[in-house]
This record gives C-alpha cells, sequence and structure tokens, in this order.
C-alpha cells in the first residue's frame, strides 16, 4: 500500500489479526506517529480497530519498538497512543516488519541493527 510523500517514513501492512487492522512500519529514525493522520482518511478504519506502529528501526528490537493506535469515531486517535510490551505482540505482526527489511537490503545494511539480527532477516527469519 502506497501513500506518497508520508510512505516515506511508514510502509503500511493490511493484516486484520485480532482488532489490528494494520501494522505501520517506520522507515526510519526520524518517522513520527503523527504523520500517520495526513493519510489516514485513505485507510478502511472503523471504530474498535488498531493500528500496529512498529519501530524497529528507530527504537531496535526492544520493548519500544511497538505502539498501538486506536481508531475512534472513524479516525486515528494520538490520545490512545501507547506502548505494547514486545512479548504481547504476535509472532505474525512481526513478520512484516523483517519482511520489508529483506526486500530493502540497503536500509538493512545501513540501520542500526545488531549484525546478528541483519543476519536473521536475511536468512528469512524474523525479529
Amino acid at each position: 500500500m502506497f501513500f506518497g510523500g508520508i510512505m516515506n517514513e511508514f510502509k503500511i501492512v493490511k493484516v486484520n489479526i485480532d482488532k489490528i487492522k494494520y501494522v505501520a512500519i517506520a522507515k526510519g529514525w526520524d518517522s513520527n506517529n503523527f504523520s500517520l493522520l495526513k493519510f489516514s482518511d485513505k485507510l478502511d478504519l472503523r471504530d474498535g480497530d488498531v493500528i500496529l506502529v512498529d519501530k524497529l528501526l528507530k527504537a531496535g528490537n526492544n520493548n519500544n519498538r511497538f505502539w498501538s493506535i486506536d481508531v475512534v469515531d472513524g479516525v486515528l486517535n494520538m490520545d490512545t497512543c501507547k506502548l505494547v510490551e514486545q512479548k504481547d505482540v504476535p509472532d505474525e505482526l512481526k513478520k512484516p516488519a523483517s519482511n520489508f527489511l529483506r526486500e530493502h537490503t540497503r536500509l538493512l545494511k545501513y540501520c542500526f541493527l545488531p549484525s546478528s539480527q541483519k543476519e536473521l532477516i536475511l536468512s528469512g527469519n524474523f525479529i
């Protein structure tokens, strides 16, 4: 899914797992959650949906990696933005970021992830 200039910051993947409708993968250290507001009207969002923001490239593979944003009145409500502990994120929702990096090897090569994690991603695994 591509939404012009904002997509320089995020790659959006539709997942439909439980309440989580989309995973927004931050493409860099400067990706800002508020940028998601600029194109949220192009997404099929309903009250009760959740967007999971994966900041692997910004925060690394740690407990600051995942954030959730609820949909209220059909739009993303940034007041609901909250940290999600990595242990609470199903493996299926961790795969899109690894898949994205596997497809963009230059980005993976120059990101600050440890070499061991880069190798896991390149070998077809996910972190």
